[in-house]
């Protein structure tokens, strides 16, 4: 029998999305924009003290995963301006998690 069980991978990426969403370029805490949705992730799954200590990690991949396909899918659709335009607020958000010490370089 396969079960699958939730996982910080799982929430790394809507947490990210979210992130991107709420923070846009505004100078808003991350900690504060991603409480919410990982504590409900936390109530409906729980998280152990070292996925709580990667989780921002597996965001800051997934942002630079978004970075990396942007780049690729617009040149190979150079006209496609559509394709930049996550790039902006993923880099904002990840240059954050890095100034408020979220992650190290």
């Amino acid at each position: 029998v396969l079960t699958l069980e939730p996982s910080p991978g799982e929430l790394a990426r809507p947490l990210a999305d979210f992130c991107v969403n709420v923070l846009g370029e505004r100078r808003l805490g991350v900690l504060l924009a991603s409480d919410g949705v990982t504590e409900g992730y936390e109530r409906e799954f729980g998280l152990e003290k070292k996925e709580r200590e990667i989780l921002f990690y597996l965001m800051a991949m997934r942002l630079v995963t978004t970075i990396t396909m942007s780049c690729h899918n617009a040149k190979l659709q150079p006209d496609n301006k559509y394709l930049l335009v996550t790039q902006k607020p993923a880099r904002v958000l990840l240059r954050q998690l890095e100034e408020q010490q979220f992650i190290q370089p």
